[in-house]
């Protein structure tokens, strides 16, 4: 039983499915749909972004999010021009899937990132413990989608997260998220700390830390590509606060997955 902003409703997760898993890569812009699947999906984004109308609505996403496109509704999608799309995507099965249930989803921490790399793994590498994985993964993937829901961050907070989600590759300052959200560098750090029960800056750089953590697990990217994509000034700096929070390097993690 879960109680949030719809009351207490039981969704039953556990009787969700897992269909197809699978990595959509595309270089060039590209368009699809209309159409109407007969299974849920969900589609965590890697690289690039896009647009989506589902059921006469229109979405943007992008790296940081998820998107469920469900089942019996007609969606449609289009590819951006500036970079290259990249999502993991699989199907499910849900019976109790919520009427009301959001289409976007950011995933700030990380998780659902971190188990779709989990699933694309196990579809390339199977074993016999893979079903059971398949089927664990999926029912975390929709629990932490069922918090993200009836959990939001304060709009406040969302905004500045949102902001950082999308433009961590960049410089961040006081002054440019104090900017962002309409108040003084004072009022933002006070405001957001009381909040969240820490700093702008702490959560950016814990936020820059996990992101090349995920690049680290879920590509083949060469280590010294990663620090520019989070905002880390090289990989001397991004070792040395693995080192710091984590007690391991960024290689001694790379070589753990093989």
């Amino acid at each position: 039983m879960h109680q949030g902003r719809t009351g207490t409703m039981k969704f039953g997760i556990t009787e969700a499915i897992m269909g197809a898993v699978g990595l959509h890569h595309k270089e060039e812009p590209w368009h699809c749909g209309p159409e109407i699947h007969r299974k849920h999906e969900m589609l965590v984004w890697r690289s690039g972004r896009e647009d989506l109308i589902v059921a006469g609505r229109r979405y943007s996403a992008s790296v940081g999010d998820a998107v469920i496109l469900p089942a019996g509704k007609r969606h449609e999608e289009w590819g951006a021009r500036d970079e290259p799309l990249e999502t993991v995507h699989f199907t499910f099965t849900w019976e109790q899937i919520p009427a009301d249930f959001p289409v976007v989803f950011n995933d700030r921490r990380g998780r659902l990132r971190a188990l779709a790399a989990w699933l694309l793994e196990e579809r390339r590498e199977p074993n016999p413990f893979s079903d059971e994985t398949r089927r664990l993964a999926l029912h975390c993937m929709l629990t932490e989608c069922v918090r993200l829901w009836q959990c939001p961050d304060d709009a406040f907070v969302r905004r500045i997260r949102d902001y950082v989600t999308h433009h961590l590759d960049r410089k961040l300052t006081l002054d440019i998220l104090a900017r962002e959200a309409g108040v003084s560098r004072c009022h933002l750090v006070r405001r957001y700390k009381a909040l969240t029960g820490q700093t702008p800056m702490a959560e950016i750089r814990m936020h820059r830390l996990e992101r090349a953590r995920d690049l680290i697990l879920s590509t083949s990217l060469a280590l010294k590509a990663i620090p520019p994509l989070v905002g880390f000034s090289d990989v001397y700096q991004m070792s040395r606060l693995f080192r710091q929070h984590w007690d391991i390097t960024p290689g001694s993690l790379r070589k753990g997955m093989s």
